[in-house]
């Protein structure tokens, strides 16, 4: 799809382009796996058995560890579209601000709006999980 995208495209800045591309696809498959509401693939081993962990890990932690991914990832997925993708290129992708601004096509004002909208969102989201020194309480 990319060589294809790339015949018709004039590029300033691949890194944007490519970033842009990526984030579209990403948006797809979420949207796609929301649909079908299809399980984490990540999660899941080639025999088709869920993952709870690795390196024998303790499974009560391993599981803990499960539980809490799956909260932070219903939380991210309960955001509007653009937090959700502002928020996710920043404190997952580690993309500036100036990056995310051209990925998106956004002013750059706009990704710090939705950037902090995003944040104070899973911070409420997510602050029954957290205990009042910061730390991630029991699931």
């Amino acid at each position: 799809r990319l060589w294809q995208a790339m015949e018709h495209t004039r590029l300033r800045n691949e890194k944007s382009w490519l970033m842009k591309v990526t984030h579209n696809l990403c948006l797809d498959w979420l949207r796609k796996r929301q649909r079908t509401g299809a399980g984490n693939p990540a999660a899941v081993e080639e025999n088709g058995e869920e993952l709870l962990g690795s390196n024998a890990e303790d499974p009560h932690k391993a599981a803990e560890r499960h539980e809490l991914s799956e909260l932070i990832a219903d939380a991210l997925r309960s955001l509007p579209e653009t937090p959700r993708a502002v928020t996710v290129l920043r404190e997952i992708d580690g993309l500036s601000y100036r990056e995310i601004s051209e990925v998106l096509g956004i002013p750059l004002n706009s990704v710090k709006v939705h950037l902090h909208r995003g944040r104070r969102r899973l911070r409420e989201l997510l602050a029954p999980y957290v205990s009042e020194g910061g730390k991630i309480s029991e699931v």
